[in-house]
C-alpha cells in the first residue's frame, strides 16, 4: 500500500511540475547544446516515462517497508499545506489593509447627464508609436494614422504612457489618477495583485459612466485585472477554451490563472494549441461585437476592450492567419521577435480600422472612441527580467511611447499638447458631462520589473 502511495506521489509531482521542468531546462539551453534536444516534448515525455518505469521497478523489487519515507512525505505534505493556508490568509489581510490605506472609492457622486454619446475605450496592448516603429522596427505605420485622421480621429503626436507596465498604466487611466501612492503603501519592492485588481474593479472612469446612466461592457482579455470586471454590467466572453468542457457545463471558463497553472502540467503540450485558438477566437469575437452588436444597443454604453494585441503571444500574421508553430508565451523572448510583432501589429491595425468604421457607421449618435496603448514595446530593454540599470534612454523612450488616437463628436478643441492617459477621461467628462475634474500633472514614470513600484520621473527625458 505504501509503495502504491509513493508511486502515485511521484507521478503527481512529475505531472504538475512539467512546465517548471521545461523552464529549468531552458535556462541551461544557452550553455548546454543538448538541452534544446531534451526540451522537445517527445524526448522529455520519454525521459519522464523511463523515470516512472524505473521508479516502479525499484519499488516493486524493494524489500524495505519504506515506513520512514512514507511518514516524512506525509509530514511534509501537511506542513506545506498549512503554510499555504497561512500565506493565503496573510495575503488577504494585507490586501484589505492596503486598500484601506489607499482609500479606493467607486462612486463619483456626479449628477446624471442626458443625451450623451456612447464611449469606447479600446486598449491596444504594447502598440508602439509611429516614430518608434519606423526607427526600431523599420516599419512605416503612417497609413494607419492617416486612415484614422480621415475618419475624424485626433492622432496625438509624441504621445506617451504615464507608466511602463499594463498593471499600472490601465489602473491609472481608468481611475483618472496617478498610482504612485502604491509605492508609499507597499514599498518600492512591494507588490499586490489583489490591490491592483480591486482598484480596477472599482474603476472611477467606469463608475462615473455608470452613475450617469451608462451600461458598462467589458470584454474578456486574458489579462487578469481586465478579464472579468466586477463593476461591468456585462463581461462578454466567447465561451469555453475547450469544446470538451461544454459536455459538463456550458458556462465553464478558464481564467488567466487557470491557463498559467495548466501550462505548468503535462497537459501543456496537448492543450497549448487549444489555448491559442481560444485566445484568437476571443479577440476576433471582441472586434465583431464592437462592430455589429454594441453600436445597435438602445442603452447608452461604456465599452472597455483591452486587446492584448500586438502584445505576444503571436497568433496572427498580417492577414489574420495562424502563425505556424506559435507558442503560448506572453513574455520573455517574444519581446525581441520584431518580425512577428510587426505581423501581428499590421493585423491589429486593420481590424481596429474595420471596427471603428463600423462603429461610426452603425451608431445613431456619434460616439466617443479612444484608441490607446498601455505602453510600447521593449526590444531595446530586452527580456523583462533583465532590463539594465540604469536603463538606456532609447529603451525608456521605446517603452513609454504609445499610440493615442481619440474621436470626439463635433471635434471640440479639448485635447492639449502633451496630454497623457491619466487625464483622458477627465477632459472628456468635463466637456461632455459638465463635470469638474481637476487635471493631474502629465508626469511620465518609468519602472522596471525588479521593483515595479520604484518610480523614476522621465517626463523631460521622453518628451
Amino acid at each position: 500500500m505504501r509503495k502504491a502511495a509513493l508511486f502515485t506521489t511521484l507521478i503527481t509531482v512529475l505531472f504538475l511540475s512539467y512546465g517548471h521542468l521545461i523552464k529549468l531546462i531552458s535556462k541551461f539551453e544557452p550553455y548546454i547544446s543538448t538541452m534544446a534536444y531534451i526540451k522537445n516534448d517527445k524526448v522529455l515525455f520519454s525521459l519522464i516515462f523511463s523515470t516512472v518505469a524505473l521508479a516502479a521497478l525499484c519499488l516493486l523489487n524493494s524489500k524495505r517497508k519504506l515506513t520512514s519515507l512514507h511518514l516524512y512525505l506525509n509530514v511534509f505534505t501537511v506542513v506545506f499545506s498549512l503554510l499555504q493556508v497561512v500565506k493565503i490568509v496573510q495575503t488577504e489581510n494585507n490586501i484589505q489593509k492596503d486598500l484601506k490605506r489607499l482609500d479606493i472609492k467607486q462612486s463619483m457622486n456626479e449628477s446624471v447627464a442626458t443625451d450623451t454619446p456612447d464611449i469606447y475605450y479600446i486598449v491596444l496592448d504594447m502598440y508602439g508609436r509611429k516614430d518608434v516603429l519606423q526607427n526600431t522596427f523599420d516599419y512605416d505605420n503612417s497609413e494607419f494614422e492617416r486612415e484614422l485622421s480621415s475618419l475624424g480621429f485626433n492622432v496625438l503626436e509624441n504621445a506617451n504612457s504615464n507608466y511602463a507596465h499594463t498593471y499600472l498604466s490601465l489602473t491609472s487611466s481608468l481611475n483618472m489618477e496617478h498610482v504612485n501612492t502604491l509605492e508609499e503603501t507597499l514599498g518600492k519592492s512591494g507588490w499586490s495583485d489583489g490591490v491592483i485588481y480591486e482598484w480596477m474593479h472599482n474603476s472611477k472612469a467606469m463608475a462615473f459612466a455608470r452613475d450617469n446612466g451608462y451600461k458598462l461592457i467589458n470584454f474578456q482579455s486574458g489579462f487578469g485585472p481586465t478579464d472579468d470586471l466586477k463593476i461591468a454590467d456585462i463581461n462578454y466572453r466567447i465561451g469555453n477554451i475547450l469544446p470538451l468542457l461544454q459536455l459538463f457545463n456550458k458556462d465553464i471558463t478558464l481564467t488567466a490563472f487557470d491557463l498559467q497553472y495548466l501550462r505548468s502540467t503535462m497537459l501543456s503540450p496537448v492543450l497549448e494549441k487549444h489555448f491559442l485558438r481560444s485566445i484568437r477566437s476571443q479577440f476576433l469575437y471582441t472586434f465583431k461585437m464592437m462592430s455589429e452588436d454594441i453600436p445597435r444597443d438602445r442603452e447608452k454604453t461604456f465599452t472597455l476592450a483591452h486587446m492584448v494585441l500586438p502584445h505576444p503571444p503571436y497568433m496572427f500574421d498580417e492577414f489574420g492567419n495562424e502563425i505556424p508553430k506559435a507558442e503560448l508565451e506572453a513574455a520573455g523572448e517574444p519581446f525581441l521577435d520584431k518580425k512577428n510583432y510587426i505581423r501581428q501589429l499590421r493585423f491589429t491595425s486593420d481590424k481596429t480600422l474595420e471596427t471603428v468604421k463600423n462603429i461610426l457607421k452603425r451608431s445613431k449618435t456619434p460616439p466617443i472612441i479612444i484608441i490607446q496603448s498601455d505602453h510600447g514595446p521593449c526590444t531595446i530593454l530586452g527580456h523583462p527580467h533583465g532590463w539594465p540599470r540604469p536603463a538606456p534612454e532609447e529603451g525608456i523612450a521605446e517603452r513609454m511611447a504609445i499610440i493615442n488616437a481619440i474621436y470626439l463628436p463635433d471635434s471640440p478643441d479639448i485635447l492639449y499638447e502633451g496630454i497623457t492617459p491619466v487625464n483622458t477621461f477627465k477632459v472628456i467628462y468635463n466637456h461632455y458631462f459638465d463635470a469638474d475634474f481637476k487635471l493631474d500633472e502629465d508626469t511620465i514614470y518609468y519602472t522596471d520589473f525588479v521593483n515595479m513600484l520604484e518610480f523614476f520621473d522621465v517626463t523631460d527625458q521622453v518628451k
